[in-house]
């Protein structure tokens, strides 16, 4: 008798669930982030983007704390190897935000906003969070409605052994698929899936989380900023990379380079000295 009340009571609890529409879900989720006071979470995102032959593959571990009303240490580390990127990062200790971007090794320090949304959005390591679902977005108080069009419970689905709600959205950024604990309601995955029409091909960035700790202790010194060795303070990302290019080229003769025509006849820089011309500097990717 006891074993049917315990398969009676999993069948309804199971029916309940998969009753549930993909708006309830996510009402569910946003319901349960907005009630943190702080959330620590350690993910790794994998970026592959292919097309046009050209295939790349991109592994990045991420670790974060944040704290209400707008306090933020998270940092972005990997990737190294392929784009010679450094450590990114933002901090916030509410009081001032450093922005830490790897790829310049440049540092910009800024009064923080009130909120985490408002940090979030001064923030452009983070940038996109307006425009994709994720737990950012759900912790900020951000409404995933002004964000996310057609939500569809595709499935329930094992991830690493967890039973997990597999909903499917458009995003401005493109189409994401979330996988949401059934039980806890957390945001185990996250994928989004966007069009490269340079590339003819798409780019797929998957964050897998491994540790979620709701309202996770913390001291106000775990926000506390400290500049790596080789990074530079500056007004504004990517001045530094501006002062370089100024000193090097600045009075200095163009170096002669070849270049086939519209009609595939070389030509060569010199040929027009003495002549106007214009060159567009671009990048295909």
């Amino acid at each position: 008798m006891l074993r049917q009340v315990v398969f009676l009571t999993l069948a309804l609890w199971s029916s309940a669930a998969f009753c549930q529409t993909a708006e309830q879900i996510l009402d569910q989720v946003a319901k349960r982030y907005a009630g943190f006071k702080s959330l620590r979470v350690q993910s790794s995102i994998v970026m592959e983007v292919g097309g046009g032959g050209l295939k790349i593959r991109v592994t990045q571990t991420h670790n974060a704390l944040y704290a209400q009303p707008n306090m933020v240490k998270a940092t972005w580390r990997g990737g190294a190897e392929t784009f010679g990127l450094g450590e990114t990062a933002i901090v916030s200790d509410g009081t001032d935000l450093f922005i830490q971007i790897g790829a310049t090794k440049e540092i910009v320090r800024r009064r923080a906003g009130k909120s985490l949304r408002e940090v979030l959005e001064q923030s452009p390591s983070a940038g996109g969070r307006e425009r994709v679902v994720d737990e950012v977005t759900f912790l900020s108080g951000t409404p995933w409605r002004k964000i996310a069009k057609n939500p569809r419970l595709v499935k329930k689905q094992l991830l690493n052994g967890r039973p997990c709600f597999v909903i499917s959205l458009q995003s401005p950024s493109g189409s994401q698929t979330l996988w949401i604990g059934q039980k806890d309601y957390l945001l185990w995955q996250n994928q989004t899936v966007t069009a490269s029409e340079s590339l003819g091909g798409k780019m797929t960035i998957r964050e897998t989380f491994k540790v979620i700790q709701p309202n996770a202790p913390y001291r106000l010194s775990d926000f506390a900023y400290k500049a790596p060795p080789g990074y530079k303070i500056v007004k504004r990302l990517g001045e530094s990379r501006e002062r370089e290019g100024e000193t090097a080229l600045k009075g200095k003769e163009a170096p002669d380079f070849q270049l086939p025509d519209l009609t595939g006849k070389e030509v060569s820089l010199s040929s027009f000295k003495g002549k106007p011309l214009v060159i567009n500097f671009f990048a295909h990717w």
